[in-house]
């Protein structure tokens, strides 16, 4: 089952290489992977959730390797949204395309899940040790969300002119450890 839906992840990041999200259709997703239709509408509601899964497909594979310090970076949030930021403007055309096809509050909404799991994640390893309750580590998490998608989604507007070493520096110089600080002041 989760090899269906990476498949139909791969093959719609293939296509959106080739075209805007508006023009894939369905029909050419099952095509391409050889599946029938049915098979896509019992993993995914539509291509808009199916674009959300492929964002969380890549996601994973940046968690997948140890992340290792350097010395450009002090902190683990630091190397990972900078991983991130590059993996878009990796795939520049690509993203400027999504963003250009979809609605921004369904890209908004996109986004919003996709931070939210990074940044919980991170909330989660941070607390440990920490008496804070789950209702305090998502409202932590939602705030930083909106930061952290705000700042991507005006750099991605801006064509991504910026090097995403000092957009991640800029939030850095920001927020730094302000993280594990909101964690001790929420408990």
């Amino acid at each position: 089952m989760a090899n269906t839906r990476r498949i139909l992840a791969e093959s719609l990041k293939n296509l959106l290489k080739r075209k805007p999200l508006e023009k894939i259709t369905v029909t050419q997703l099952v095509d391409d992977c050889n599946i029938n239709r049915q098979t896509f509408y019992y993993h995914f509601h539509d291509i808009y959730e199916l674009l959300e899964y492929m964002f969380f497909v890549e996601l994973d594979k940046i968690f997948e390797n140890p992340i290792e310090y350097d010395n450009n970076f002090v902190y683990k949030w630091e190397k990972v949204y900078y991983t991130i930021l590059q993996s878009v403007l990796n795939e520049k055309r690509m993203i400027i395309s999504i963003s250009q096809s979809i609605g921004r509050s369904k890209l908004d909404e996109i986004l919003y899940n996709v931070f939210y799991r990074i940044i919980l994640r991170f909330i989660r390893d941070e607390s440990e040790g920490i008496n804070i309750c789950e209702e305090e580590k998502n409202f932590i998490a939602n705030f930083y969300k909106y930061a952290f998608v705000g700042i991507t989604l005006d750099w991605v507007d801006s064509f991504m002119k910026v090097n995403p070493e000092i957009i991640v520096f800029r939030v850095s110089r920001l927020i730094g450890g302000d993280l594990r600080t909101a964690l001790h002041k929420n408990h």
